[in-house]
Order: C-alpha cells, then sequence, then structure tokens
C-alpha cells in the first residue's frame, strides 16, 4: 500500500512539473501578445497550493502590473482633473493606464471626501480644492 502511495504522490508531483511549464509558456504568449495585467491571473509563489487565492501586495515579478502606493492613484486623478476639468471615467483611465474599475474606486472615494464634484457623468476638482 505504501508503494501505492508513492507512486500516487510522483504522478501527481511530475503533473504539476507538467502544468508549471505550460502555464509558463502561455505566460509567455500572452506577454507576446502585448497583455498588460488585462486578466484575472493568479499566481502561487511556489508549486503548492494553500487551497485559497492569495495576493502579495508590491511583491510581484518583474512584467506585472506594480500596485501603487497609498494615496498615489487619487493624487494622479486629482492632477488629471485639474487640468481636464468635465472629464469622463473612461478618459481618465486611458490617461492613468489603469482600469476603469480602478478609477470608479478612486473617484467614489474622492467624491464620498469631497475632493472633487460630479455633473452628469463627467468630474472636476472641486473649487476651493488644492492639488
Amino acid at each position: 500500500m505504501t508503494e501505492t502511495i508513492k507512486e500516487a504522490g510522483e504522478l501527481i508531483r511530475k503533473r504539476l512539473r507538467e502544468v508549471e511549464q505550460e502555464r509558463a509558456q502561455l505566460e509567455r504568449a500572452l506577454e507576446a501578445l502585448g497583455d498588460a495585467g488585462g486578466g484575472d491571473r493568479r499566481r502561487a509563489s511556489s508549486g503548492k497550493s494553500t487551497g485559497r487565492a492569495t495576493r502579495s501586495r508590491g511583491r510581484r515579478s518583474s512584467g506585472r502590473r506594480q500596485i501603487a502606493p497609498a494615496g498615489q492613484r487619487r493624487q494622479e486623478l486629482v492632477d488629471y482633473l485639474s487640468k481636464n476639468p468635465g472629464a469622463r471615467p473612461v478618459e481618465i483611465a486611458g490617461a492613468l493606464k489603469v482600469t476603469p474599475a480602478n478609477v470608479q474606486n478612486v473617484l467614489r472615494k474622492a467624491l464620498s471626501d469631497g475632493a472633487i464634484e460630479k455633473r452628469g457623468r463627467v468630474y472636476s476638482v472641486k473649487a476651493g480644492t488644492a492639488s
């Protein structure tokens, strides 16, 4: 029985190595296509899985997008809106090179803090707010 368990373990380890090699090939292909972090790709830190997805902040390998320091996106947003009042979220996202969802989150927080204002579908820096 222990021999069978050992063989099963070795087969699993072999298959994991194959899957990791295939994953590396697929990531290289994706990068060659010019995908700049556009998918929901999760990376395990080793061949072992903990059974849940984990996020590492600031410890990403080169070639992957970096997480901005706290407050950086908000400052970029306010600076952009100072120079481009009446901008729409999709314009802001393109200019800041972030996802529209990220822009929506930053806009929502800046609105609730009173740093910016919304008129219809466009945003601008609130009068009297310094960047």
